[in-house]
């Protein structure tokens, strides 16, 4: 049971193709979920079967939408259901190749390859309004008792000006005295980093519970972002939030800003007079 495997996660149905076999699988790409445990029941034809023998309680739930991921965790329970059904729990364990649409962003083409390796782990979710960029919502949760904070950072940049503008190629990290130069180093890749630095200091139990937020839209005037944050209100829901993504007075002075003016944008419209006239 250990020759390679290919899983191509189609929105309409998933194929898992076993080097020597062939196709050994081919079900529809969707799942039971008991909502009330939010537990996987089955995938594929046998969900249709087991939402008709249940109770309200068992919904269908299609994770993939026009072959990207829209709903994370639910993806990498049904990849761990895909792998079982398809004898990978037995060892050897083989590799596993994961084909997803070509229009993939990276980010979730990287929450694929995370989704097969770490299939059933830490709940997080690639997510999207319509028409609207991918955003990440991951959650650690609270202690008894301890609030939830909500780290904000966007992973989108603004247009480079132009490459002949810059010493180093923009979207190459390069390294100059000690300083990491590109496109968005600092606006707001720093910010997503600091975040998952903090995380990884308390070696993913932090003291409070986190959700950490990661959006696309910042730069562009976060056209969806309305629409997001209303679908994923529960998901966002928290007692504080901490923003990275904003200036120091000095790069080697710590801070944290309390405060914002936000920004206003204004029109003026000024009309004169087409002719002059001499009295």
């Amino acid at each position: 049971m250990g020759r390679d495997l290919a899983i191509d996660l189609g929105t309409a149905n998933t194929l898992v193709y076993r080097q020597g076999d062939g196709i050994v699988l081919n079900e529809p790409t969707v799942v039971a979920v008991n909502a009330s445990n939010g537990k996987v029941e089955a995938m594929g034809e046998e969900a249709w079967q087991v939402i008709g023998g249940r109770s309200g309680n068992v919904v269908p739930i299609r994770p993939l939408r026009q072959g990207v991921m829209t709903e994370f965790d639910i993806t990498q329970r049904m990849i761990e259901v895909v792998l079982r059904r398809v004898g990978v729990s037995r060892f050897p364990k083989p590799r596993v190749l994961a084909c997803v649409a070509s229009q993939s962003s990276e980010v979730e083409r990287r929450a694929v390859h995370e989704a097969v390796r770490d299939a059933g782990g830490r709940d997080v979710r690639i997510v999207a309004a319509e028409g609207g960029a991918p955003a990440v919502i991951a959650h650690w949760p609270a202690p008894p008792g301890a609030p939830t904070v909500l780290l904000y950072a966007h992973h989108d940049v603004q247009p480079t000006g132009g490459d002949d503008l810059w010493t180093s190629p923009p979207f190459e990290p390069t390294e100059r005295n000690g300083r990491l130069y590109g496109r968005g180093a600092a606006d707001d890749k720093a910010g997503v980093m600091t975040h998952l630095a903090v995380l990884r200091a308390y070696g993913g139990r932090p003291p409070v519970g986190v959700t950490l937020f990661v959006e696309g839209e910042e730069e562009s005037g976060s056209p969806t972002l309305t629409a997001l944050l209303r679908e994923y209100r529960d998901a966002l829901a928290c007692d504080v939030i901490v923003i990275a993504d904003s200036a120091n007075a000095a790069v080697d002075v710590p801070a944290l800003t309390t405060s914002l003016r936000g920004l206003v944008d204004v029109t003026i419209a000024r009309a004169t007079m087409a002719t002059l006239f001499a009295s």
